[in-house]
């Protein structure tokens, strides 16, 4: 018997994408590939220059993510490093742990899509597995705006932070004064109303031109127990125009869930 010269013996790497691929649709599990950019290439990241090479070169592409150890961990639409498209995460194991979709960018622009709001903006059914193949539970967003969590899971989690000073929610482009910097609040949104919420913590780092960098630590209830304006004064941060300000805020239980923002003093 032959076979035609169209065919050629199946690499590992096509054997092990076929045995997975096999594995997620036994378990009833469904990868999110729908896409409306046109000609996406597939790039691959993985620890090292080679990997910051391939997110340079993503603009946009489907981004295949490896840990250090060899394992796809995430594979998703991404526009550099902005998640715009599709999102799949998988268990070392190869199945999937959780699929969604980011609000894609229709406009053909994309030098300014971290202004838009088009960066991880989720969007859709979110759907979350267990490495068992079952679902856990299903989240519902619209266009970066939690909607609900079906079943709700007894452990809790944020999933936005609000800046809180002098009873009012901070955009995010909003300036502080210096005085003003310790009734600064860090809060975090839940999901739902379960009362077994894991620690958020939150870190303020202050930094200028010329200036030693400051970093304070929130207390757990998300307030300021330093004195920061006698600290700026004191490391000689005298000029609040050239003076930023970073938040960071972690969850306890799971260094990756973080949220990092960036305010101006006025």
């Amino acid at each position: 018997m032959t076979y035609s010269s169209a065919f050629s013996p199946l690499t590992p790497a096509v054997v092990l994408f076929f045995l997975l691929s096999l594995a997620n649709a036994c378990y009833g599990q469904q990868e999110n590939l729908k896409t409306t950019y046109p000609g996406l290439k597939t790039l691959v990241y993985s620890p090292g220059i080679s990997g910051f090479r391939s997110i340079g070169e993503c603009t946009p592409c489907i981004l295949a993510r490896y840990d250090k150890d060899g394992h796809l961990y995430t594979k998703a639409v991404q526009y550099t490093d902005c998640g715009v498209g599709f999102y799949n995460e998988y268990y070392p194991s190869g199945k999937l742990k959780i699929t969604g979709q980011h609000q894609e960018n229709d406009t053909g622009k994309w030098d300014d899509i971290y202004d838009r709001g088009l960066c991880w903006t989720k969007t859709g059914e979110w759907i979350f597995y267990s490495e068992t193949g079952k679902v856990i539970t299903k989240e519902y967003w619209n266009n970066g705006i939690f909607l609900k969590q079906v079943p709700e899971r007894s452990l809790n989690e944020a999933w936005k932070i609000n800046f809180i000073l002098n009873g009012n929610i901070l955009e995010k482009d909003a300036r502080i004064s210096m005085n003003d910097i310790n009734s600064l609040t860090v809060v975090p949104v839940f999901k739902n109303k379960s009362n077994n919420k894991p620690a958020y913590r939150s870190s303020l780092t202050i930094s200028a031109t010329g200036k030693v960098q400051i970093r304070v630590d929130f207390s757990e209830n998300g307030k300021l127990e330093t004195d920061i304006y006698a600290l700026l004064k004191t490391k000689g941060y005298n000029d609040s125009s050239k003076t930023s300000l970073y938040i960071l805020t972690t969850n306890q239980m799971d260094s990756k869930q973080s949220w990092g923002h960036f305010f101006k003093f006025k």
